[in-house]
């Protein structure tokens, strides 16, 4: 698959129950994108892991990457989604396949940021992977930019 190849995944009738959210995934250089309006289930994101996953290893065979996700509508999700989530970020670093940074862009416009803040925090935290939040897009590129090319030149060993 081409690196800048786009994905969409919207609610279109998979699993027991219908998928609720949106994402268009896609890469720019070492960067995955991720667009996406909530909120999300469960079955949304079963469904977006299965369908990332070949870009997100294609990304991850050119070397480190970073995760750029913006949302808009709202940022809310289920328990269940919140933990499948959880054990899909288990799952890539099994695999190798773990991001170096995840930047989310989240405004002051979006439903259940103030709640979800601390819930995806802690997500992150406990599988080990460098988070941040951020309400403008800029701030999150720079912030990108600078985890990558800190990866590119590693510091010299003592």
């Amino acid at each position: 698959m081409s690196h800048d190849e786009r994905r969409t995944l919207h609610s279109d009738g998979l699993g027991a129950f219908q998928p609720h959210g949106k994402v268009e995934v896609w890469a720019t250089g070492q960067i995955l994108h991720y667009r996406a309006t909530g909120p999300f289930n469960l079955e949304f994101l079963i469904a977006l892991d299965a369908a990332d996953r070949e870009l997100m290893a294609s990304v991850a065979a050119r070397g480190p990457f970073a995760i750029l996700a913006q949302f808009t509508g709202s940022i809310a999700g289920t328990p269940e989604a919140l933990a499948a989530l959880e054990s899909s970020l288990a799952e890539q670093n099994r695999l190798g396949l773990a991001s170096l940074a995840v930047a989310f862009v989240v405004g002051p416009e979006v439903e259940g940021r103030v709640l979800m803040k601390r819930i995806f925090a802690g997500i992150y935290a406990r599988q080990g992977l460098r988070f941040q939040w951020f309400e403008e897009a800029e701030a999150a590129q720079a912030w990108l930019a600078e985890s990558l090319s800190h990866a590119d030149n590693p510091p010299p060993s003592p």
